[in-house]
């Protein structure tokens, strides 16, 4: 069965600051490649995904294109579209639910089924924890706060 997947990459960043005053945050390298590749190609390693939709905000749709250029010449088999939500500022943002909403009907997907994104265990393994990032950082030894422990960090 081959499937359709929506991902939503129409946020600011604004928590990151000037890192993302000019680039997606998706599309910032970590270990030499955006963080989006990390997902896109573990999708494609699947063989099920074979359409692929990209919701950004017009801010940095036109990286969004410049990057499904690229990842389509790598990736011939999976079908990617980059799709624009419009809004040009934080404060104008249609938020996930109706992002989403709005590319199902764009990607005219007949049965959507909505299951959690995550970065694949290879990846995150590299990756260190939470409190290594913090220990490493602060010398902190205390545990993460009760809601990071009870969802996770996002």
């Amino acid at each position: 069965m081959n499937l359709n997947a929506i991902l939503l990459c129409a946020g600011f960043g604004t928590r990151l600051g000037s890192l993302t005053r000019e680039t997606a945050k998706p599309l910032l390298p970590v270990a030499g490649k955006p963080i989006v590749d990390y997902l896109v190609e573990q999708l494609a390693a699947t063989d099920r995904v074979k359409e692929l939709t990209v919701v950004s905000n017009h801010r940095f749709a036109a990286q969004f294109d410049r990057w499904r250029a690229g990842v389509s010449r790598r990736l011939p088999g999976l079908g990617i579209t980059v799709v624009d939500d419009g809004a040009t500022t934080n404060e104008h943002r249609l938020g996930a639910v109706r992002d989403l909403a709005w590319a199902v009907g764009t990607a005219k997907i007949e049965s959507p089924a909505l299951g959690k994104g995550t970065i694949g265990a290879e990846f995150a393994r590299s990756q260190p924890t939470h409190d290594q990032r913090r220990n490493q950082f602060s010398g902190a030894q205390n545990r993460p706060p009760r809601r990071q422990q009870k969802i996770g960090n996002v």
